[in-house]
């Protein structure tokens, strides 16, 4: 009887990295600049308040939320700095902005990478175009307030 070499397996690895395109890039980029400039904050010696732009929906079924977290105007060359999440339907992407990769996903199955990649090229137009559309495009705003150091420290007497 002749025995046979059995052919060594290839190595599988758990997660292919994705990236997203220069234009998507470039879209996140001008969306996050766009909210950024809607910040709002004011201080005074005692207390701050401030209210920040943090996701642009589009019905019930497409979000774009910014995961950076800031109390004022980030400078230009933070822009980038940290993730953002996208929502379209059932399928939710976590995007590094730095690497342009996305870090992280929930997929139906069946849906492909090549299709997710399209509708999210589409979404990010979309937001872009109708930014200031408020019928189209709702933002969601964060509010925050509270005391700056020395108001804190006359709390304490």
């Amino acid at each position: 009887m002749k025995v046979h070499s059995i052919q060594q397996q290839a190595s599988f690895t758990s997660k292919q990295k994705r990236l997203i395109t220069p234009k998507m890039k470039e879209g996140i980029r001008e969306l996050l600049e766009r909210m950024n400039s809607e910040t709002d904050y004011n201080a005074t010696e005692y207390i701050f308040r401030s209210e920040v732009t943090k996701s642009l929906k589009y019905g019930d079924k497409v979000k774009f939320i910014d995961e950076r977290h800031y109390l004022g105007k980030v400078p230009s060359e933070m822009q980038m700095k940290y993730k953002t999440h996208v929502t379209i339907g059932k399928t939710k992407l976590v995007i590094d902005n730095e690497t342009e990769e996305i870090i992280d996903y929930k997929k139906p199955f069946y849906k492909t990478w090549s299709g997710i990649m399209e509708k999210l090229g589409e979404c990010i137009e979309f937001f872009k175009a109708n930014y200031d559309e408020s019928d189209l495009v709702i933002k969601e705003r964060l509010r925050l307030q509270g005391f700056t150091e020395e108001g804190a420290k006359l709390l304490k007497w």
